[in-house]
């Protein structure tokens, strides 16, 4: 039978307590003073065309919103990976909330540094030769080899965010009504668990049939065969967006101006913590498809070598080309 579904719940103040365990207002000792609601709206003030900005720059800082915690849980992974050495993330500032009436609810917020360099699109990629790739490919495997080294606090294995903290309600992998978190997940099948029920979820909400059509009921198979018996579950810190638009590089020059090395950092860390080792390769997939599958594949050869080795069936399940509405990301 289909999974039941349920109403969304109220959203609850204490509930979103449960998310962070900072201290709000946080304040870094080198960042001279929290902006006013007043200074935040006017920088997020809708544009011509109607888009409201969820980020924006308010005494050269990046300004980051949320109608939730997201930002916080995002501004905590920052404070914790900043402290890793090697690895290039930008410094969080402040991490703060305010209260708005209209709204009938706080707002969060998050302020980090402001990029240096240039965030990489599909067009900006195509212009380097592959020299630059490789030196751009080498920087990023870096950046992933720290993040796969990085130990778990308490020295014990689990699932989750830094803190031992869960995931956000959105996050697609864990799917469920309401504001309840998700997570930390102390084995890999507890994780699994909970995927299986997003899946379901998922394809119980997507029509108004009485019971899942024939081929969910094989998609789900799929999914539980494929996952279920996966070897690569080992938990290891995963970025979950490596977009080429949260990719910072800036190069670095000598005093002649020529080209002598680049400075890659990654942006985008919602959602980040330890998942099992094939999400990494898989969100890679689905990041770098657009440049199309042949030169996906090539360049994530050169960020994770030896890829297919260790998770081609999960790539195949849920990465390019995924057939199913399941997905870590949608």
């Amino acid at each position: 039978m289909r999974l039941k579904v349920t109403q969304n719940v109220p959203c609850d103040e204490q509930q979103f307590e449960k998310w962070y365990k900072i201290k709000l207002p946080y304040q870094a000792p080198n960042y001279p003073r929290i902006p006013s609601l007043a200074e935040i709206q006017k920088a997020f003030a809708p544009r011509s065309d109607g888009f409201t900005p969820q980020e924006c720059i308010v005494d050269n800082c990046v300004i980051k919103q949320s109608s939730d915690p997201s930002v916080i849980q995002e501004a905590e992974t920052l404070m914790f990976l900043h402290n890793i050495l090697g690895l290039r993330v930008p410094q969080v500032y402040a991490a703060f909330k305010y209260y708005l009436e209209d709204w009938q609810g706080d707002i969060y917020f998050h302020a980090v540094e402001v990029p240096k360099g240039e965030f990489l699109s599909r067009d900006k990629w195509a212009t380097f030769d592959d020299e630059i790739k490789n030196v751009l490919c080498s920087k990023l495997a870096k950046q992933f080899e720290i993040l796969r080294s990085i130990p778990q606090e308490g020295g014990s294995d689990y699932y989750g965010r830094v803190n031992r903290g869960p995931w956000a309600t959105d996050m697609p992998a864990f799917k469920l009504f309401g504001y309840e978190t998700r997570g930390p997940f102390d084995s890999y099948q507890q994780l699994f668990s909970a995927m299986i029920d997003s899946a379901q979820l998922v394809f119980a909400t997507s029509h108004e049939q009485a019971d899942y059509y024939p081929h969910e009921v094989k998609s789900l198979g799929e999914i539980v065969e494929i996952l279920g018996e996966s070897e690569n579950t080992r938990p290891c810190f995963t970025h979950m967006y490596p977009s080429l638009n949260n990719i910072l590089v800036r190069p670095i020059c000598d005093p002649s101006g020529a080209i002598t090395d680049w400075d890659v950092a990654l942006w985008g860390w919602k959602h980040a913590g330890w998942f099992p080792a094939y999400v990494q390769t898989v969100q890679l997939h689905k990041s770098f498809l657009y440049l199309g599958k042949d030169a996906a594949e090539s360049t994530i050869e050169r960020i994770v070598p030896h890829w297919r080795d260790s998770c081609l069936r999960e790539v195949e399940l849920m990465g390019h080309g995924c057939k199913y509405k399941f997905a870590f990301w949608s």
